[in-house]
């Protein structure tokens, strides 16, 4: 066998994987630099190839949860928060809104919980 036979076999099982990675970053390239319509197409293709990839890889779909859960906590920490710009109480100020606060904290909680929950679903298969 071949070097490049061998490394085909060896990566062929791991393919998936830059396939998934493709169509998603081609998928949010066209979010980002297309219509109205077009944005509802791409993310159409975006469902279904992470429901693909649920279906037949839910421990690594589960991974990809928890990182959107992170990511969503990570963006949404200073939303609802409040806080002060250079001049106290003026048209700048922002007060604290807990019910933001508390929604974006249990949605991307709720992401991450179901990630662990496909993640012990890929285990246990």
């Amino acid at each position: 066998m071949t070097g490049l036979r061998k490394l085909f076999v060896y990566l062929r099982p791991h393919l998936w994987v830059l396939v998934v990675v493709t169509v998603l970053w081609l998928a949010a390239y066209g979010v980002f630099n297309s219509g109205r319509a077009m944005t509802c197409v791409w993310g159409l293709v975006m469902a279904i190839t992470l429901f693909r990839m649920k279906l037949k890889h839910a421990f690594v779909y589960g991974l990809t949860e928890v990182a959107a859960g992170l990511f969503i906590l990570a963006q949404n920490y200073t939303v609802g928060r409040g806080g002060f710009s250079a001049g106290f109480f003026n048209e700048a100020f922002q007060t604290f809104q807990g019910n933001v606060v508390l929604v974006s904290t249990l949605g991307a909680v709720y992401v991450m919980v179901r990630g662990f929950d496909n993640m012990k679903r890929g285990l246990s298969e």
